[in-house]
């Protein structure tokens, strides 16, 4: 075995990959501590990918929709301020924290913007779990009267950034809903929580059926958060309308 080859099973078995390759990416002109610069500044991006994607996929995230690959433009999203886009890039709200609502119609990238803040909030370390309401009901539906339910409820209460998708689809049972509730209020004032809907809080009674917990779950969402209202009257603007077109 030569000392190249040696080299190299070491380093695969202490999964330093950077040294697997360091071939591809040092010069000889380089003195030998600015190549182990470099060597170990490539492995730190390597372990710093990997960390990524383990968070991502946890937390049930779609990688490659980030906000390098989201289109702001106005025509398609007259009404979102774009004062509120910048602030939630920054992921700042997670600290204060700020629960973030985002409307729109079909097609218009909700969930895409909703990754984008999930895939910069996993770059700042912080713990996501990306979810549907449908889910969610589903869960503790089938959880119910055991110790999942249990722990279920405190997972979805204590991480970082709790993201609900397609909250406008849950199957509001009477039985249930108190268990959402209680998530959301654990969550008031604690946690940052994403609400993704096609429908803005106004129209909730549309779903929502309960008149007594609706008032109360209005209030812990709508008080303190960041609205992105991606809503646009003309469905030709959509993203799945322009990739139809184009086929």
């Amino acid at each position: 075995m030569t000392s190249k080859d040696l080299l190299t099973k070491k380093a695969t078995e202490l999964n330093l990959e950077a040294f697997v390759n360091m071939e591809d990416y040092i010069t000889v002109d380089r003195s030998f501590r600015e190549k182990l610069n470099i060597i170990f500044d490539v492995q730190l991006d390597l372990n710093d990918n990997k960390k990524i994607s383990r968070k991502a996929k946890f937390g049930k995230i779609e990688l490659g929709k980030t906000f390098d690959t989201f289109i702001l433009n106005k025509n398609m999203y007259p009404k979102l301020k774009v004062d509120n886009f910048n602030e939630v890039k920054t992921c700042k709200f997670i600290d204060m924290p700020m629960d973030v609502l985002i409307f729109g119609n079909p097609g218009f990238g909700k969930t895409h913007l909703a990754n984008a803040i999930a895939y910069e909030a996993i770059c700042k370390n912080y713990k996501v779990l990306y979810t549907s309401g449908h889910k969610i009901m589903n869960n503790l539906i089938n959880f119910k009267g055991s110790v999942k339910l249990d722990r279920y409820i405190n997972k979805l209460s204590k991480c970082d950034l709790l993201i609900i998708d397609e909250i406008h689809l849950i199957d509001t049972d009477p039985k249930e809903i108190l268990d959402f509730y209680q998530i959301i209020n654990n969550r008031n004032d604690k946690k940052s929580t994403i609400i993704i809907s096609n429908l803005v809080l106004s129209q909730w009674n549309i779903f929502f059926k309960n008149e007594l917990i609706l008032p109360s779950l209005l209030s812990r969402i709508g008080s303190n958060s960041i609205v992105l209202n991606l809503i646009n009257s003309d469905p030709k603007q959509s993203y799945r309308h322009k990739h139809s077109r184009s086929r």
